[in-house]
């Protein structure tokens, strides 16, 4: 009668047959049984993660990892709590409860198994796996190489292994001598009382704005809560901080400011332009920027023949944000809505489509996934008389699919120089967006590797691959330059060369990949202008720019009038504003901004402060925030001018365009 009242995790099979493990439980032992196992498989998973990417092991371990654990603790009280109040109000009901409590551990059991696959995903991205994040991968299809990179035996056996013993701890739990539900929960409050105090000070003190804070947030929550924002419309916290009217007059459209005086000029020798993308790239590990990795030859051996900019940041740290302000010469938006993604048709005018109207022969060809985040959209009417990305490619036999990101980049350059012979005498624009330096950073068949950094980790093996690619791309910018001499191209082809957005392996910051932050390692990338009769005798620039501005200095270097929906400036008129913006999220929504030296960096949704000076602090490691407060409200001035302006302007681009 007794069990058939209380009940337990199993039903017995007859009552002459009572194991220990199916004996009567009370709510409170069960729960000990499940969570604290639970929390132990946390605590461990999230000290793998960190002993990689942080190497935080010293004599003061067990300090820190108490500190950094405290989030998973509180994850596992609150799921506590929860069983608790599911449970412990239904013992009259045996059948119910044993149901509750089979759901309860199978979500467990799902919790331990993110866990350890959680160790992978902060190895990959140095940060927890969110809503926003699995949505710019285009679900989890395009990002599959990504992840497979990260799948090996020991993996599997981890995956497979460690939730099979923790149903087997569980099962032993349920198996000790029954505690009552006082015992358990003086035991549970003793320990809450005593690791509380400690955990909330040590958090608040010593890991709250430090680099260790990403590692502290529980992956389950993070997770968890970036769906449950996006459910409730996954709308930014606003900036609220007035500034005076004229901070928008760095967004203003062309058509609202006064134009470039284009009279008396001498007639420009560029009659054809290529701008070339190279995916993943910033300035930190190219030799032409002064990296110590001897990564590119050509571009330093090309740099008497150009002018390279050197303070020029992409204003997203995604591919698809990148799109619009390098296409349309208009900022990406703030906060999580990919408007190349929910509406490609949006309002917008490309140098193709005003070049195509001046007789120009138009294209745009990529290594990459061109169907990925409905980027085909986005690029289909906007000029291009040819469309090609690598699924176009693997039609005609061009290319080996490397990843499932794309090709490999030594046909896409290919192809590049066959289409500009195609009609030698007639002026061309072409867009060129390479694929190779993505994560995973996949290498061509046959093509040669040569140790250049890291070790024999796998991110360590991945950082050389990525170098050894920079390397490839270099040499084929390298076949582009001569073959352009060889046509006698030099002295009328403009070649633009920048990065999408940059790429961080973990110094000077704890990120991995890109998106996750906007360092300069992350924002920084390459703008080289190269054309041997326009520069030459070569020079460096430290205007402030962006993206933005690409485009119009295209358009100033071949003496045209910029479109009027253009929101970016010569990077060439010295009444231009000397500020950069820049933004990016993964859970949290980062805004950022640059005025000469000074680099202010905002995360709107905990509403966290850092001002570096670049001048002083090129690594950014000293924030000084609390020293200028005067300045940083100034800078949030400006970037809550840029988002209520944005969200304004975006609106009408939008209007009538049907979502995706």
């Amino acid at each position: 009668m007794r069990a058939m009242v209380y009940g337990g995790l199993y039903e017995p099979p007859a009552p002459t047959v009572k194991p220990a493990v199916l004996a009567d439980t009370s709510t409170a032992h069960f729960l000990l049984a499940v969570c604290l196992p639970l929390f132990v498989v946390l605590a461990f998973a999230k000290a793998t993660a960190g002993s990689q990417v942080f190497y935080w092991w010293n004599a003061r371990v067990p300090l820190k990892w108490a500190l950094v654990e405290f989030g998973d603790f509180l994850f596992v009280l609150g799921w506590a709590a929860t069983g608790l109040m599911a449970l412990g109000g239904i013992v009259r009901w045996p059948a119910l409860r044993r149901m509750l409590r089979w759901g309860y551990l199978l979500a467990s059991t799902v919790f331990v198994f993110y866990a350890v696959a959680n160790v992978w995903i902060f190895w990959s991205m140095h940060t927890p796996l969110t809503y926003p994040l699995i949505m710019m991968a285009g679900g989890l299809t395009d990002v599959r190489s990504s992840l497979t990179s990260y799948i090996t035996t020991s993996s599997i056996a981890a995956l497979i292994g460690v939730p099979l013993a923790y149903l087997g701890s569980v099962y032993m739990g349920l198996r000790v001598r029954r505690l009552g539900n006082r015992t358990t929960l003086a035991m549970l409050a003793a320990a809450v009382g005593m690791y509380c105090p400690v955990g909330v000070y040590g958090y608040r003190h010593f890991v709250a704005d430090s680099r260790y804070e990403v590692l502290a947030r529980n992956p389950q929550w993070v997770l968890l809560q970036s769906y449950v924002d996006h459910w409730r419309g996954n709308k930014p916290p606003a900036l609220r901080d007035v500034g005076p009217a004229s901070n928008r007059d760095d967004f203003r459209l062309a058509g609202d400011r006064p134009a470039l005086d284009m009279a008396g000029r001498a007639p420009s020798p560029i009659k054809n332009v290529i701008e070339v993308v190279l995916e993943s790239t910033g300035t930190q590990f190219l030799g032409v920027y002064g990296s110590n990795y001897h990564t590119t030859p050509n571009l330093e051996t090309e740099a008497k023949n150009s002018l390279i900019y050197r303070n020029v940041c992409s204003n997203d740290g995604y591919t698809v944000f990148s799109m619009m302000p390098l296409v349309l010469s208009i900022y990406p938006g703030n906060g999580w809505i990919s408007y190349v993604n929910q509406y490609p048709r949006l309002t917008g005018t490309t140098a193709a489509q005003v070049l195509r109207d001046r007789g120009y022969r138009t294209a745009f060809m990529t290594s990459g996934v061109l169907n990925f985040f409905n980027s085909r959209r986005f690029f289909e009417n906007r000029g291009f008389d040819v469309l090609q990305g690598c699924e176009d490619f693997q039609k005609l036999g061009v290319g080996t699919m490397i990843s499932s990101w794309g090709m490999d980049d030594t046909p896409l350059f290919d192809q590049m120089l066959q289409w500009i012979e195609r009609e030698p005498g007639k002026p061309f624009y072409m867009m060129a967006w390479t694929q190779q330096t993505h994560h995973p950073y996949v290498t061509a068949p046959g093509q040669p590797i040569t140790p250049m950094g890291g070790d024999s980790t796998t991110e360590g093996q991945m950082f050389n691959r990525y170098l050894n690619n920079l390397v490839l791309e270099d040499a084929q910018l390298g076949r582009l330059f001569a073959a352009l001499r060889e046509r006698h191209l030099d002295q009328n082809t403009l070649v633009v060369i920048t990065g999408d957005h940059g790429e961080t392996f973990g110094f000077p910051h704890p990120y991995f990949a890109h998106g996750t932050a906007l360092y300069q390692e992350c924002v920084n990338v390459p703008c080289i202008f190269w054309s041997p009769v326009l520069f030459k005798s070569g020079s460096r620039s430290d205007v402030i720019g962006s993206h933005v501005d690409l485009n119009p200095t295209i358009f100033d270097l071949m003496g045209i009038a910029m479109p009027a929906s253009w929101q970016g400036f010569s990077l060439m008129d010295p009444s231009r504003p000397q500020r950069s913006y820049f933004s990016t999220f993964t859970g949290n929504l980062l805004e950022g901004m640059r005025e000469g030296n000074n680099k202010f960096i905002y995360n709107v949704t905990l509403q966290r402060e850092e001002l570096y000076d670049l001048a002083s602090d090129p690594t950014e490691q000293h924030n000084e925030f609390a020293k200028r407060p005067d300045l940083c409200k100034i800078y949030r001035e400006r970037l809550s001018a840029l988002a209520n302006f944005e969200r304004t302007h975006l609106q009408t681009l939008t209007a009538g365009c049907m979502p995706k």
